[in-house]
Protein backbone atom coordinates (compact mmCIF):
# COMPACT_ATOMS: atom_id res chain seq x y z
CA UNK A 1 0.00 0.00 0.00
CA UNK A 2 2.86 2.37 0.82
CA UNK A 3 4.40 1.89 -2.63
CA UNK A 4 1.10 2.84 -4.29
CA UNK A 5 0.73 5.98 -2.18
CA UNK A 6 4.32 7.03 -2.92
CA UNK A 7 3.78 6.45 -6.64
CA UNK A 8 0.64 8.59 -6.64
CA UNK A 9 2.50 11.39 -4.83
CA UNK A 10 5.35 11.10 -7.33
CA UNK A 11 2.98 11.19 -10.29
CA UNK A 12 1.17 14.18 -8.86
CA UNK A 13 4.45 16.08 -8.89
CA UNK A 14 5.60 14.77 -12.25
CA UNK A 15 2.34 14.51 -14.18
CA UNK A 16 -0.02 17.14 -12.77
CA UNK A 17 1.60 19.92 -14.78
CA UNK A 18 1.62 17.83 -17.95
CA UNK A 19 -2.02 16.86 -17.43
CA UNK A 20 -2.98 20.48 -16.76
CA UNK A 21 -1.23 21.63 -19.93
CA UNK A 22 -2.88 18.93 -22.05
CA UNK A 23 -6.38 19.55 -20.73
CA UNK A 24 -6.04 23.33 -20.81
CA UNK A 25 -5.03 23.19 -24.47
CA UNK A 26 -8.40 21.61 -25.25
CA UNK A 27 -10.74 23.10 -22.64
CA UNK A 28 -9.30 26.58 -22.51
CA UNK A 29 -7.15 28.50 -20.07
CA UNK A 30 -10.25 29.95 -18.40
CA UNK A 31 -11.23 26.44 -17.22
CA UNK A 32 -8.28 26.06 -14.83
CA UNK A 33 -10.50 25.56 -11.78
CA UNK A 34 -12.37 22.69 -13.44
CA UNK A 35 -9.12 21.19 -14.77
CA UNK A 36 -7.52 21.25 -11.32
CA UNK A 37 -10.64 19.61 -9.87
CA UNK A 38 -10.69 16.71 -12.37
CA UNK A 39 -6.96 16.10 -11.91
CA UNK A 40 -7.43 16.09 -8.13
CA UNK A 41 -10.33 13.65 -8.52
CA UNK A 42 -8.12 11.35 -10.61
CA UNK A 43 -5.36 11.38 -8.02
CA UNK A 44 -7.79 10.72 -5.17
CA UNK A 45 -9.29 7.82 -7.11
CA UNK A 46 -5.80 6.40 -7.60
CA UNK A 47 -5.14 6.64 -3.85
CA UNK A 48 -8.38 4.76 -3.15
CA UNK A 49 -8.06 2.01 -5.76
CA UNK A 50 -4.39 1.27 -6.49
CA UNK A 51 -3.46 -0.01 -3.02
CA UNK A 52 -6.20 -2.65 -3.25
CA UNK A 53 -6.59 -3.39 -6.98
CA UNK A 54 -2.94 -3.03 -7.95
CA UNK A 55 -1.25 -0.39 -10.05
CA UNK A 56 -2.14 -0.16 -13.75
CA UNK A 57 0.47 -1.01 -16.40
CA UNK A 58 0.63 2.64 -17.45
CA UNK A 59 -0.14 4.79 -14.37
CA UNK A 60 0.25 8.10 -16.23
CA UNK A 61 -2.18 7.05 -18.97
CA UNK A 62 -4.62 5.81 -16.31
CA UNK A 63 -4.60 9.20 -14.59
CA UNK A 64 -5.14 11.23 -17.75
CA UNK A 65 -7.94 8.87 -18.82
CA UNK A 66 -9.76 9.22 -15.50
CA UNK A 67 -9.33 13.01 -15.52
CA UNK A 68 -10.53 13.15 -19.13
CA UNK A 69 -13.63 11.07 -18.38
CA UNK A 70 -14.45 13.27 -15.42
CA UNK A 71 -14.08 16.38 -17.60
CA UNK A 72 -16.43 14.87 -20.20
CA UNK A 73 -19.02 14.15 -17.49
CA UNK A 74 -18.90 17.80 -16.41
CA UNK A 75 -19.15 19.03 -20.00
CA UNK A 76 -22.17 16.85 -20.72
CA UNK A 77 -24.01 18.35 -17.74
CA UNK A 78 -23.10 21.93 -18.61
CA UNK A 79 -25.36 23.43 -21.29
CA UNK A 80 -22.78 26.07 -22.19
CA UNK A 81 -20.67 23.31 -23.79
CA UNK A 82 -23.48 21.80 -25.85
CA UNK A 83 -22.55 23.45 -29.14
CA UNK A 84 -19.03 21.99 -29.15
CA UNK A 85 -19.40 18.94 -26.91
CA UNK A 86 -18.61 16.38 -29.62
CA UNK A 87 -15.52 18.24 -30.82
CA UNK A 88 -14.18 18.65 -27.26
CA UNK A 89 -14.77 14.96 -26.50
CA UNK A 90 -12.86 13.99 -29.61
CA UNK A 91 -9.91 16.16 -28.59
CA UNK A 92 -9.96 14.80 -25.03
CA UNK A 93 -10.02 11.23 -26.33
CA UNK A 94 -7.04 12.04 -28.52
CA UNK A 95 -5.09 13.14 -25.44
CA UNK A 96 -5.72 9.92 -23.50
CA UNK A 97 -5.16 7.63 -26.51
CA UNK A 98 -1.76 9.01 -27.53
CA UNK A 99 1.15 6.61 -27.49
CA UNK A 100 3.79 7.36 -24.87
CA UNK A 101 6.39 8.40 -27.45
CA UNK A 102 4.01 10.91 -29.01
CA UNK A 103 2.98 12.23 -25.62
CA UNK A 104 6.57 12.86 -24.59
CA UNK A 105 7.38 14.90 -27.70
CA UNK A 106 4.21 16.94 -27.35
CA UNK A 107 4.37 17.49 -23.59
CA UNK A 108 7.54 19.54 -23.91
CA UNK A 109 5.77 22.10 -26.07
CA UNK A 110 2.56 21.98 -24.04
CA UNK A 111 4.27 22.59 -20.73
CA UNK A 112 6.43 25.38 -22.07
CA UNK A 113 3.35 26.94 -23.66
CA UNK A 114 1.54 26.62 -20.34
CA UNK A 115 4.36 28.35 -18.47
CA UNK A 116 4.41 31.23 -20.95
CA UNK A 117 0.62 31.47 -20.92
CA UNK A 118 0.51 31.66 -17.11
CA UNK A 119 3.19 34.37 -17.19
CA UNK A 120 0.90 36.68 -19.12
CA UNK A 121 1.61 40.38 -18.32
CA UNK A 122 -2.13 40.99 -17.81
CA UNK A 123 -1.87 38.85 -14.65
CA UNK A 124 -0.46 41.36 -12.19
CA UNK A 125 2.38 41.26 -9.72
CA UNK A 126 3.70 37.93 -8.52
CA UNK A 127 0.29 36.32 -9.13
CA UNK A 128 1.29 34.87 -12.50
CA UNK A 129 4.36 33.18 -10.98
CA UNK A 130 2.28 31.75 -8.12
CA UNK A 131 -0.28 30.50 -10.64
CA UNK A 132 2.38 28.80 -12.75
CA UNK A 133 3.94 27.09 -9.74
CA UNK A 134 0.50 25.81 -8.72
CA UNK A 135 -0.92 24.80 -12.09
CA UNK A 136 2.11 23.71 -14.09
CA UNK A 137 4.61 22.68 -11.40
CA UNK A 138 2.20 21.03 -8.95
CA UNK A 139 3.26 23.17 -5.96
CA UNK A 140 1.07 23.29 -2.89
CA UNK A 141 0.06 26.66 -1.45
CA UNK A 142 2.46 26.00 1.44
CA UNK A 143 5.37 25.47 -0.94
CA UNK A 144 4.57 28.62 -2.91
CA UNK A 145 4.38 30.59 0.35
CA UNK A 146 7.78 29.19 1.32
CA UNK A 147 9.23 30.19 -2.07
CA UNK A 148 8.05 33.77 -1.58
CA UNK A 149 8.67 33.84 2.19
CA UNK A 150 5.11 34.97 2.79
CA UNK A 151 1.87 33.75 4.35
CA UNK A 152 -0.37 31.06 2.84
CA UNK A 153 -3.32 33.44 2.88
CA UNK A 154 -1.38 35.89 0.71
CA UNK A 155 -0.64 33.19 -1.86
CA UNK A 156 -4.25 32.00 -1.86
CA UNK A 157 -5.36 35.57 -2.61
CA UNK A 158 -2.86 35.84 -5.46
CA UNK A 159 -4.14 32.63 -7.03
CA UNK A 160 -7.74 33.79 -6.86
CA UNK A 161 -6.74 37.15 -8.36
CA UNK A 162 -4.79 35.49 -11.17
CA UNK A 163 -7.71 33.27 -12.21
CA UNK A 164 -10.09 36.22 -12.07
CA UNK A 165 -7.80 38.20 -14.36
CA UNK A 166 -7.65 35.29 -16.81
CA UNK A 167 -11.43 35.41 -17.13
CA UNK A 168 -11.60 39.20 -17.28
CA UNK A 169 -8.96 39.52 -20.00
CA UNK A 170 -10.01 36.34 -21.85
CA UNK A 171 -6.41 35.11 -21.74
CA UNK A 172 -5.79 32.18 -24.11
CA UNK A 173 -3.36 29.29 -23.77
CA UNK A 174 -0.89 30.16 -26.48
CA UNK A 175 2.78 30.89 -26.96
CA UNK A 176 3.17 34.66 -27.39
CA UNK A 177 4.60 36.16 -30.56
CA UNK A 178 8.30 36.88 -30.92
CA UNK A 179 7.84 40.54 -29.96
CA UNK A 180 6.06 39.54 -26.72
CA UNK A 181 8.63 37.00 -25.53
CA UNK A 182 11.02 39.38 -23.71
CA UNK A 183 8.29 40.69 -21.39
CA UNK A 184 7.45 37.13 -20.30
CA UNK A 185 10.83 35.43 -20.37
CA UNK A 186 12.01 36.94 -17.08
CA UNK A 187 8.97 35.50 -15.27
CA UNK A 188 9.40 32.13 -17.00
CA UNK A 189 13.00 31.93 -15.81
CA UNK A 190 11.88 32.88 -12.28
CA UNK A 191 9.41 29.98 -12.29
CA UNK A 192 12.13 27.56 -13.39
CA UNK A 193 14.47 28.94 -10.72
CA UNK A 194 11.90 28.52 -7.93
CA UNK A 195 11.01 25.04 -9.18
CA UNK A 196 14.66 24.01 -8.92
CA UNK A 197 15.05 25.63 -5.50
CA UNK A 198 12.20 23.58 -4.05
CA UNK A 199 13.81 20.45 -5.49
CA UNK A 200 17.27 21.37 -4.20
CA UNK A 201 16.05 22.02 -0.66
CA UNK A 202 12.47 20.91 -0.08
CA UNK A 203 10.61 23.22 2.29
CA UNK A 204 8.79 20.31 3.96
CA UNK A 205 8.56 16.51 3.98
CA UNK A 206 11.04 13.78 4.84
CA UNK A 207 13.42 14.19 1.89
CA UNK A 208 15.68 17.22 1.54
CA UNK A 209 16.16 16.78 -2.21
CA UNK A 210 13.35 16.38 -4.76
CA UNK A 211 15.23 15.00 -7.75
CA UNK A 212 12.10 15.04 -9.92
CA UNK A 213 11.68 18.80 -9.46
CA UNK A 214 15.36 19.47 -10.17
CA UNK A 215 15.21 17.36 -13.32
CA UNK A 216 12.05 19.12 -14.50
CA UNK A 217 13.62 22.55 -13.95
CA UNK A 218 16.66 21.49 -15.95
CA UNK A 219 14.43 20.18 -18.76
CA UNK A 220 12.36 23.35 -18.96
CA UNK A 221 15.46 25.54 -18.97
CA UNK A 222 16.94 23.41 -21.75
CA UNK A 223 13.73 23.95 -23.74
CA UNK A 224 14.27 27.69 -23.38
CA UNK A 225 17.94 27.89 -24.37
CA UNK A 226 17.48 25.53 -27.33
CA UNK A 227 14.94 27.84 -28.99
CA UNK A 228 16.46 30.74 -30.89
CA UNK A 229 13.68 33.16 -29.98
CA UNK A 230 14.07 32.40 -26.26
CA UNK A 231 17.84 32.07 -25.94
CA UNK A 232 19.49 34.89 -23.99
CA UNK A 233 22.52 35.47 -21.72
CA UNK A 234 20.19 35.43 -18.72
CA UNK A 235 18.74 32.04 -19.72
CA UNK A 236 22.24 30.60 -20.20
CA UNK A 237 23.25 31.98 -16.79
CA UNK A 238 20.31 30.18 -15.17
CA UNK A 239 21.18 27.02 -17.11
CA UNK A 240 24.75 27.26 -15.80
CA UNK A 241 23.50 27.69 -12.23
CA UNK A 242 21.19 24.66 -12.47
CA UNK A 243 23.93 22.43 -13.91
CA UNK A 244 26.52 23.47 -11.33
CA UNK A 245 24.09 22.94 -8.46
CA UNK A 246 22.85 19.62 -9.88
CA UNK A 247 26.42 18.34 -10.12
CA UNK A 248 26.54 18.20 -6.30
CA UNK A 249 23.09 16.76 -5.61
CA UNK A 250 24.08 13.14 -4.94
CA UNK A 251 26.65 14.14 -2.31
CA UNK A 252 24.35 16.39 -0.27
CA UNK A 253 22.75 13.43 1.56
CA UNK A 254 24.18 10.30 3.16
CA UNK A 255 22.74 6.79 2.91
CA UNK A 256 20.26 7.46 5.72
CA UNK A 257 18.93 10.68 4.19
CA UNK A 258 20.84 13.03 6.48
CA UNK A 259 22.30 16.32 5.28
CA UNK A 260 26.01 16.54 4.41
CA UNK A 261 27.45 20.05 4.53
CA UNK A 262 29.47 21.34 1.58
CA UNK A 263 32.66 21.20 3.64
CA UNK A 264 32.20 17.46 4.17
CA UNK A 265 31.06 16.42 0.69
CA UNK A 266 33.10 14.04 -1.47
CA UNK A 267 34.18 16.30 -4.33
CA UNK A 268 35.43 13.35 -6.37
CA UNK A 269 31.80 12.16 -6.58
CA UNK A 270 30.52 15.38 -8.13
CA UNK A 271 29.19 14.99 -11.68
CA UNK A 272 32.02 16.15 -13.95
CA UNK A 273 29.86 16.24 -17.08
CA UNK A 274 27.33 18.50 -15.40
CA UNK A 275 30.11 20.80 -14.21
CA UNK A 276 31.45 20.99 -17.76
CA UNK A 277 27.97 21.83 -19.05
CA UNK A 278 27.65 24.51 -16.40
CA UNK A 279 30.95 26.09 -17.43
CA UNK A 280 29.93 25.94 -21.10
CA UNK A 281 26.69 27.80 -20.37
CA UNK A 282 28.58 30.35 -18.27
CA UNK A 283 30.66 31.17 -21.35
CA UNK A 284 27.47 31.56 -23.38
CA UNK A 285 26.03 33.77 -20.63
CA UNK A 286 28.99 36.13 -20.92
CA UNK A 287 27.74 37.49 -24.25
CA UNK A 288 26.64 41.12 -23.99
CA UNK A 289 26.82 43.42 -20.98
CA UNK A 290 23.96 41.98 -18.90
CA UNK A 291 24.72 40.98 -15.31
CA UNK A 292 21.57 39.32 -13.99
CA UNK A 293 21.02 37.69 -10.62
CA UNK A 294 21.51 34.32 -12.34
CA UNK A 295 24.95 35.41 -13.58
CA UNK A 296 25.97 36.27 -10.03
CA UNK A 297 24.51 33.10 -8.52
CA UNK A 298 26.15 30.95 -11.20
CA UNK A 299 29.48 32.61 -10.40
CA UNK A 300 28.97 31.84 -6.69
CA UNK A 301 28.15 28.22 -7.49
CA UNK A 302 31.20 28.00 -9.76
CA UNK A 303 33.43 29.26 -6.95
CA UNK A 304 32.18 26.44 -4.75
CA UNK A 305 32.18 23.75 -7.43
CA UNK A 306 35.52 24.50 -9.09
CA UNK A 307 37.50 24.97 -5.86
CA UNK A 308 39.91 22.05 -5.37
CA UNK A 309 38.92 21.87 -1.70
CA UNK A 310 36.57 23.57 0.72
CA UNK A 311 39.45 25.45 2.36
CA UNK A 312 40.57 26.72 -1.07
CA UNK A 313 37.17 28.32 -1.76
CA UNK A 314 37.45 31.93 -2.93
CA UNK A 315 35.26 33.45 -0.21
CA UNK A 316 36.18 37.09 -0.99
CA UNK A 317 34.97 36.53 -4.57
CA UNK A 318 31.76 34.92 -3.30
CA UNK A 319 31.18 37.82 -0.91
CA UNK A 320 31.74 40.30 -3.75
CA UNK A 321 29.07 38.49 -5.81
CA UNK A 322 26.64 38.58 -2.89
CA UNK A 323 27.30 42.30 -2.43
CA UNK A 324 26.33 42.90 -6.06
CA UNK A 325 23.37 40.55 -5.76
CA UNK A 326 22.08 42.24 -2.61
CA UNK A 327 22.22 45.63 -4.31
CA UNK A 328 20.12 44.13 -7.12
CA UNK A 329 17.36 42.34 -5.22
CA UNK A 330 17.66 43.23 -1.52
CA UNK A 331 16.01 39.93 -0.67
CA UNK A 332 16.06 38.19 2.70
CA UNK A 333 17.66 35.09 1.19
CA UNK A 334 20.48 37.10 -0.38
CA UNK A 335 20.97 39.12 2.80
CA UNK A 336 21.43 36.01 4.94
CA UNK A 337 23.69 34.29 2.39
CA UNK A 338 25.77 37.45 2.18
CA UNK A 339 26.30 37.45 5.94
CA UNK A 340 27.27 33.75 5.83
CA UNK A 341 29.84 34.50 3.12
CA UNK A 342 31.13 37.44 5.16
CA UNK A 343 31.63 35.12 8.13
CA UNK A 344 34.08 33.07 6.02
CA UNK A 345 35.70 35.98 4.21
CA UNK A 346 36.04 38.58 6.98
CA UNK A 347 35.31 36.83 10.28
CA UNK A 348 32.55 36.83 12.93
CA UNK A 349 32.80 40.47 13.98
CA UNK A 350 32.19 41.82 10.48
CA UNK A 351 29.42 39.27 9.95
CA UNK A 352 27.75 40.28 13.22
CA UNK A 353 27.77 43.95 12.22
CA UNK A 354 26.23 43.10 8.83
CA UNK A 355 23.60 40.99 10.55
CA UNK A 356 22.70 43.77 12.99
CA UNK A 357 22.22 46.15 10.05
CA UNK A 358 19.44 43.92 8.69
CA UNK A 359 17.16 44.80 11.61
CA UNK A 360 14.25 42.60 12.65
CA UNK A 361 12.03 42.29 9.58
CA UNK A 362 9.19 39.77 9.89
CA UNK A 363 10.50 37.83 6.88
CA UNK A 364 13.80 37.33 8.71
CA UNK A 365 12.15 36.22 11.93
CA UNK A 366 10.34 33.40 10.11
CA UNK A 367 13.30 32.28 8.00
CA UNK A 368 15.19 29.45 9.68
CA UNK A 369 18.55 29.96 7.82
CA UNK A 370 18.69 33.39 9.47
CA UNK A 371 18.93 31.72 12.88
CA UNK A 372 21.37 29.09 11.58
CA UNK A 373 23.62 31.94 10.45
CA UNK A 374 23.26 33.72 13.79
CA UNK A 375 24.18 30.46 15.49
CA UNK A 376 27.29 30.07 13.32
CA UNK A 377 28.44 33.59 14.17
CA UNK A 378 27.79 33.06 17.88
CA UNK A 379 29.70 29.77 17.74
CA UNK A 380 32.79 31.41 16.22
CA UNK A 381 32.60 34.13 18.87
CA UNK A 382 32.50 31.50 21.60
CA UNK A 383 28.97 32.37 22.70
CA UNK A 384 27.68 28.84 23.19
CA UNK A 385 24.51 29.83 25.04
CA UNK A 386 23.45 32.16 22.22
CA UNK A 387 24.40 29.55 19.65
CA UNK A 388 22.12 27.02 21.31
CA UNK A 389 19.26 29.53 21.50
CA UNK A 390 19.49 30.36 17.79
CA UNK A 391 19.67 26.70 16.78
CA UNK A 392 16.55 26.01 18.82
CA UNK A 393 14.74 28.85 17.05
CA UNK A 394 15.85 27.48 13.69
CA UNK A 395 14.59 24.03 14.69
CA UNK A 396 11.15 25.42 15.50
CA UNK A 397 10.88 27.06 12.07
CA UNK A 398 12.38 24.34 9.85
CA UNK A 399 9.78 22.32 7.96
CA UNK A 400 11.95 19.62 6.43
CA UNK A 401 12.68 16.47 8.44
CA UNK A 402 16.28 16.18 7.21
CA UNK A 403 17.01 19.77 8.24
CA UNK A 404 15.42 19.15 11.64
CA UNK A 405 17.62 16.09 12.19
CA UNK A 406 20.70 18.11 11.25
CA UNK A 407 19.80 20.87 13.72
CA UNK A 408 19.09 18.36 16.49
CA UNK A 409 22.56 16.85 15.96
CA UNK A 410 24.11 20.32 16.08
CA UNK A 411 22.34 21.02 19.36
CA UNK A 412 23.41 17.68 20.80
CA UNK A 413 27.00 18.45 19.87
CA UNK A 414 26.94 21.57 22.04
CA UNK A 415 26.40 19.51 25.18
CA UNK A 416 24.80 20.94 28.29
CA UNK A 417 27.22 23.74 28.93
Amino acid sequence: MTDSVQLVEHLFRRQAGQMTASLARVLGFEQLDMIEDVIQDALLKALKTWPYNGMPDNPSAWLIRVAKNRAIDIIRRDKSWSDKQVLVEQHLNTISNRQDTDAISEVTDEQLHMVFACCHPAISGHAHIALTLKSVCGFSVDEIASAFLTRKATIAQRLVRAKRQIRQHDIQLELPGREQLPERLESVLKVIYLLFNEGYGASAGNQLIRHDLCAEALRLCQCVVLQDELESPQAHALMALLYLQSARLTTRMDGTGDLILLADQDRTAWDVKMIQQGVRHMRRAAAGSELSSYHLQAEISACHTLAPSYHATDWPRILDCYNHLYRQDGSVVTAVNRVAAMLHAEGPEAAQLALDELGTAAALENYYPYYVTRAAIAGQRGLVSEQREYLQQALQLAGNAAVKRFLIKKLAGLGNE
